[in-house]
């Protein structure tokens, strides 16, 4: 029974995943006439917002087994942040907007991918006793 949960939650997180990398990207291309440090704030804010409570809601719900905190999303998210603020400080001279948006999706998708995987956990079910 968990395993078909978990492979139901694998389908939701991979069309979550879809969905989020043409709208993170979009948001921050949208939000750059802004600059592109309060772009990242921005697109991030908003993204994640939205991204956590997919998650909750979509891909992730409690009654399936799952648990996702605001704290362990925070505490994933840190990382990535301070990672793409500090290459988007150092390039934004260099590159055009295109460029960064692309940069910056690139960047979101291979690393949000590995310290998105640390908020993910599976609670013990009554079943599995």
């Amino acid at each position: 029974m968990i395993d078909l949960q978990i492979k139901r939650s694998l389908v939701k997180y991979l069309a979550n995943g879809i969905f989020f990398t043409f709208f993170g990207p979009s948001v921050f291309w949208l939000a750059y006439p802004l600059g592109p440090i309060m772009s990242i704030i921005v697109s991030d804010s908003v993204v994640h917002l939205l991204r956590f409570y997919s998650f909750k809601a979509f891909v992730f719900r409690r009654k399936a087994g799952f648990s996702v905190t605001p704290l362990g999303y925070l505490l994933s998210l840190l990382p990535l942040l301070a990672i793409r603020l500090l290459i988007i400080h150092s390039l934004y001279y260099s590159y055009d907007r295109n460029s960064l948006t692309i940069l910056m999706a690139v960047i979101s998708i291979t690393l949000g991918f590995v310290f998105s995987a640390s908020i993910f956990k599976v609670r013990k079910t009554n079943h599995d006793e």
